[in-house]
């Protein structure tokens, strides 16, 4: 199997947008944009709450994970996990236990949608979706009609009508690319501005499609048109603005990552907030205002650590269960349970 996909993969926030929090150029500049300087007032007015760890999990014992990338919770509370790396989707209970592997072959899976309990499949090195219940692949639906561009970065998101592609190339625009039912190719929109502004997931809501910046605090709403209604996430801090700032001014090279993930549930946006060490997810109510800070218990600095993906499901009315994948230290699945006692 041909794992230069996988290596780009591996490898797209520096080849596609730059550079990690524990990686990039010094900058001594500790200046911020105006907006940016308004959102860490905010934040800093804001409580920590600690995230308690509910489950772990490292994979089953004979196939451990190793690059998780893409995480989701299906109807049934059980977490689906796509493993670039190993090229197999696993399934875990709400602690953490493996259930089962699925039965079929992928090269590049990322879990990408739920229909109650059964879950879509993007193969990013075979553009095709396969639609997944259990351990079996009842169909799959290959994507037709358009030239993927040679090291290019793909999130997909699943919609009533079909799938939406979108394309973060190395080079050039970005794109989105929708597709009916039956993969034929329907209709294609330009993004605006540097392609390194759009990477990050696609999220299918009740709305219609979320699609997640990875490098700036935003989040865009997609019309089924192709229009764009752009979301400021008010609140949000991190050590790297600084660092965003000297970047488009061009003072550095590269812009750093700020969030690999972001997931929509229950009317809050919850958003992995990098940081060389911990685990910190910022809240965030519809309107796109900073509410909670969660942090994982007993934080220490690793500049090796990097979580890639997170998923929500609600427990209760007011308790959910959160799990981020990992692929530094270790790739690894946790589990976390949190209550908003404040809304």
């Amino acid at each position: 199997m041909n794992r230069t996909p996988v290596v780009f993969l591996i490898l797209c926030c520096i080849t596609v947008a730059g550079c990690l929090p524990s990686s990039c150029k010094r900058i001594e500049s500790r200046e911020l944009f105006a907006a940016d300087s308004l959102s860490r007032q905010l934040a800093a007015l804001i409580p920590e709450d600690t995230l308690t760890l509910n489950g772990l999990s490292f994979g089953p014992e004979e196939s451990q994970l190793e690059y998780p990338r893409s995480i989701l919770f299906d109807s049934n509370g059980h977490l689906w996990i796509g493993d670039v790396e190993k090229g197999n989707v696993l399934v875990l209970d709400g602690e953490g236990v493996v259930l089962r592997t699925v039965s079929a072959t992928f090269e590049l899976p990322f879990v990408v949608g739920a229909d109650a309990d059964t879950v879509f499949v993007f193969d990013a090195s075979l553009n095709s979706v396969s639609t997944v219940h259990d351990t079996t692949v009842l169909s799959t639906t290959n994507l037709s009609g358009y030239d993927i561009p040679e090291n290019s970065v793909r999130y997909m998101s699943v919609t009533d009508s079909g799938f939406v592609l979108k394309i973060v190339p190395k080079e050039g625009s970005s794109e989105l690319v929708y597709y009916d039912s039956g993969g034929e190719q329907s209709s294609r929109v330009s993004l605006p501005g540097p392609a390194w502004q759009w990477a990050g997931f696609m999220r299918t809501t009740d709305e219609g499609i979320a699609s997640l910046r990875g490098y700036q605090p935003r989040i865009d709403l997609v019309g089924t048109d192709g229009r764009l209604d752009s979301l400021n996430l008010v609140g949000f801090d991190s050590p790297m603005l600084a660092r965003m700032r000297s970047y488009l001014r061009g003072d550095a090279n590269a812009p750093p990552l700020l969030t690999p993930s972001a997931v929509l549930a229950a009317n809050r946006i919850f958003v992995l907030n990098i940081r060389p060490g911990w685990t910190r997810i910022d809240v965030y109510n519809d309107d796109g205002r900073l509410t909670d800070i969660l942090i994982r218990e007993k934080p220490s600095f690793n500049k090796d650590f990097f979580p890639t993906d997170i998923a929500v499901t609600r427990l209760t009315e007011q308790s959910f269960l959160i799990a981020v994948a990992y692929v530094e230290p270790d790739g690894r699945i946790e589990m976390y349970e949190w209550t908003d006692n404040a809304n």
